[in-house]
């Protein structure tokens, strides 16, 4: 059995993802995409997502030319956490973002056919602003890290 060593890492100083967070894997046809956060506190925005593919899940292939950043009235410093999945009803691939709009946490969401080209569609939750919601503390200023599953699957 092979060991398994870095097989994606963050980019040079300087670079859009000098640091990179967490992201999702998706696979159509026989490429896989990993959809990661790339940081670098210097820059505005601080956080776009990127891409990186491959056909074997060792050798990855950052794609710079898809580096997604958030809409006009998201935060641009806080868009991070990519949740990609395929969306039957929309015939499309959606991705969820972690955000916040108007000082709330949000769940943005995107959508492609193609999974390099996104356009930005209805959010799928809400934070209140509010500390507490349903009796329990509600984590208000962000929605980390998003997964969506089917119901029963």
């Amino acid at each position: 059995m092979r060991a398994i060593t870095e097989v994606l890492s963050s980019g040079a100083v300087g670079s859009q993802d000098e640091w990179i967070g967490t992201g999702s894997f998706i696979k159509k046809g026989t490429v896989y995409y990993c959809f990661y956060t790339g940081h670098n506190s210097v820059f505005t925005p601080a956080e776009k997502i990127m891409l990186a593919t491959s056909t074997d899940l060792m050798n990855w292939t950052k794609q710079p030319a898809m580096a997604l950043q958030a809409a006009v009235g998201y935060d641009r410093n806080n868009f991070r956490d990519p949740h990609v999945y395929w969306d039957e009803g929309r015939n499309a691939y959606v991705m969820l973002v972690t955000t916040r709009k108007d000082g709330k946490g949000i769940l943005a969401r995107y959508q492609s056919t193609d999974l390099s080209s996104w356009s930005m569609i209805e959010p799928l939750v809400a934070t209140t602003g509010t500390v507490e919601k349903y009796g329990i503390e509600t984590d208000a200023e962000l929605l980390e890290c998003p997964d969506l599953f089917k119901n029963g699957q």
